[in-house]
């Protein structure tokens, strides 16, 4: 987003601006996902992350702006226009197109398994018209919208970034911010992301600062380690978690958060149209999250 996001995979805190190299950690054989900066080219290898083709978005369909300079090694993903377009395919039928109109910007990119996906403003003071990134080779299972997928909660996590912090959740320009600031602008009082802030955050981090010190002492209160990250990542993985996993039975503030969101009609219309239109998606089906052992999430939002 604004500031610069990473997702799934991917551990900073909060700050007004997370920039791609600041943020950037290697786990491992984790995913780490980036909100805002997109994949420095490097010109040259397996080992760095590099955005591969941008394309605009005309409804269902994709218009190519650019393919970016890359080492011959990551011509073969370049030219791969079908998985391209397979990724795309995926997104469109995962999300109703009635609430796609915000992204209009996808780019494809080579995240060396480290860097997932992204999104990000076209313009800092506009946040009606995004970007997203997805890595193309995070997308392996894609020949249908299983729940269980890696790419499923992927979609839906940087879907949930736009959701949560577009024009009508929060206000670039407003000087005095009596709720959250997410880093792009003073959220609205009764947004989503300020009603889970206030919820979980405000007496334990007021300053939406997290990490893994804070979920080692309030892991009741998230949703996964990741969500720990700061409030941005928190109520994207909430959302995914949300369509995915339904209404929590227990009483925990994670539980909450979930919860919380069934008490906005908008969104379990949403919710229900994901489901109902995705042939493989179940309501009530539950993520076994098998790959979170392998993926991590880190750092982004602001």
């Amino acid at each position: 987003m604004t500031s610069k996001y990473l997702m799934f995979i991917t551990t900073l805190l909060l700050l007004s601006s997370c920039s791609y190299d600041e943020d950037y950690f290697d786990d491992g054989d984790g995913f780490i996902e980036q909100e805002g900066n997109s994949p420095a080219n490097d010109g040259g290898n397996f080992n760095e992350e590099a955005t591969l083709t941008t394309y605009r978005i005309n409804g269902d369909e994709l218009i190519k702006i650019r393919d970016h300079e890359v080492s011959s090694n990551l011509l073969g993903y370049q030219q791969d226009e079908a998985k391209h377009l397979a990724m795309f395919d995926f997104y469109t039928k995962l999300i109703p197109a009635e609430h796609r109109d915000r992204i209009v910007e996808f780019e494809v990119f080579y995240g060396n398994n480290d860097l997932a996906g992204f999104v990000a403003p076209i313009n800092d003071d506009d946040l009606s018209r995004w970007k997203m990134g997805l890595a193309i080779e995070a997308s392996t299972d894609i020949s249908s919208e299983d729940f269980n997928s890696f790419f499923t909660f992927l979609t839906l996590h940087e879907f949930g970034h736009v959701l949560t912090l577009n024009e009508s959740q929060v206000n670039v320009f407003q000087g005095n911010c009596s709720a959250y600031h997410t880093g792009e602008g003073c959220s609205n009082s009764n947004s989503y992301i300020n009603q889970l802030f206030e919820l979980g955050w405000a007496d334990i981090a007021p300053n939406g600062e997290g990490g893994d010190d804070l979920y080692n002492r309030y892991s009741d209160r998230f949703v996964s380690d990741y969500a720990a990250t700061n409030p941005g990542e928190d109520i994207a993985e909430v959302f995914a978690t949300f369509i995915i996993e339904g209404r929590k039975g227990g009483n925990s503030i994670a539980d909450q958060k979930v919860n919380q969101l069934f008490e906005r009609p908008e969104l379990v219309s949403l919710r229900n149209k994901i489901i109902n239109q995705s042939t493989t998606l179940r309501d009530g089906q539950i993520m076994t999250r098998s790959w979170r052992n392998k993926f991590k999430f880190r750092c982004g939002h602001n």
